[in-house]
């Protein structure tokens, strides 16, 4: 039975290096695709090549910290942790050029910490905070589903889900007409 080539691809990004042992490792990923040399070759490279950009890039203490722990997730895989060091410092460097409202700011952070310090995850938050924002200030909402959602989500904070709170609100106000 044929691998599709998403099936190779994933398990080759996803499976572990464990212990950053590269040999042992592809051998693992070629042993699931019915031993193919090539795939073994091709794991050795990609490892390999992850392992030497890795020794070459600077990174902040907590994206390193933050990215040891992804890596180890996939089993201490090279290719994971040097994905997830480039993620990170794009994600960093999005939140410091890009100014938000104190309460976006403020949610995200919270949401930052809760997600073990991803400023990919921070830098999402802050994109579909603004987006939900901007969509809830379209939007004419009647003064009690307003009154509604802000009491439901004054502890939960974002806007994302004021915005959810409000559409579901509206449509099952309309589903009642």
């Amino acid at each position: 039975m044929k691998k599709s080539v998403f099936f190779v691809l994933v398990t080759l990004f996803s499976s572990c290096a464990l212990a950053n042992d590269i040999d042992a490792h592809c051998k693992r990923v070629a042993a699931r695709m019915n031993g193919n040399p090539n795939i073994e070759a091709s794991c050795h490279r990609l490892e390999e090549k992850a392992r030497d950009e890795m020794a070459d890039q600077t990174v902040a203490p907590d994206i390193d910290a933050h990215c040891k722990r992804v890596g180890k997730m996939g089993d201490d895989s090279y290719q994971i942790e040097s994905a997830c060091r480039r993620m990170e410092q794009v994600a960093k460097e999005e939140i410091a050029d890009h100014q938000v409202t104190p309460r976006i700011e403020k949610y995200c952070q919270k949401l930052f910490k809760l997600s073990n310090g991803s400023y990919q995850m921070e830098a999402s938050c802050r994109r579909l905070e603004e987006n939900a924002r901007d969509d809830l200030a379209a939007l004419t909402i009647p003064p009690a589903v307003d009154k509604h959602c802000q009491r439901l989500t004054s502890s939960a904070g974002g806007y994302q889900v004021m915005d959810a709170c409000v559409r579901r609100e509206m449509a099952q106000k309309a589903s009642l007409k």
